[in-house]
């Protein structure tokens, strides 16, 4: 008899769904293995990998960047969304402003600073509530994916680097929406219509 799960795992370590008709599977410490095949005549005793739990998981890695990118991405878009609504509904202030003497850098300093605020806390919240949405739901459901492959105690892992090149491309992104916004606001005040609009 021999639980099944373990016998899972050294499949999935093995990289084959096919058990040998002819092979003996044995569960232990991976330095008894020697002495097992002393006890057994000599025969060769092929242990598990201990790599293992690490290369069935690292499989999943390619879906979780992909869901990476799309969030970046559908943020970026939102951000924009956020920056053309903003400038719609503030047109007329402009020409109000204008006409009481702030200068257009000013009114592009000032839009700048209030898009890039809103979003300096979007993505600060937005990463505290993912690192802790992470750490309860992820493991969870690595372990429901590969039963028997980790251990229940199995912690999360960050990959820092990688946490941070993705949210460098985020800034980065962010950023040009507020450059752009600004740029925006500075055409707008520069223009015929907004001098029409304060006169």
């Amino acid at each position: 008899m021999f639980p099944l799960e373990d016998l899972l795992v050294s499949q999935l370590q093995r990289g084959s769904s096919i058990t040998p008709t002819n092979a003996v599977w044995a569960a232990g410490r991976m330095t008894t293995a020697d002495a097992l095949g002393d006890v057994l005549g000599g025969l060769p005793v092929i242990t598990a990998e201990p790599d293992a739990a690490v290369q069935v998981v690292g499989a999943l890695r390619g879906g979780w960047w992909v869901a990476t990118a799309g969030a970046v991405l559908l943020t970026l878009v939102a951000a924009f969304a956020i920056a053309q609504t903003l400038a719609t509904s503030r047109r007329r202030e402009l020409a109000v402003l204008r006409a009481l003497g702030v200068k257009t850098v000013e009114l592009a300093r000032m839009r700048a600073l209030e898009l890039a605020g809103v979003f300096a806390m979007a993505v600060g919240g937005g990463v505290a509530v993912g690192v802790i949405a992470a750490a309860l739901i992820v493991p969870t459901f690595v372990l429901a994916v590969t039963p028997g492959v980790l251990p229940a105690s199995s912690r999360l892992a960050f990959d820092v680097t990688s946490l941070a090149v993705a949210l460098g491309f985020l800034t980065v992104g962010l950023a040009a929406v507020v450059v752009a916004a600004a740029v925006a606001v500075a055409r707008r005040t520069r223009s015929t219509t907004a001098r029409e609009g304060v006169g």
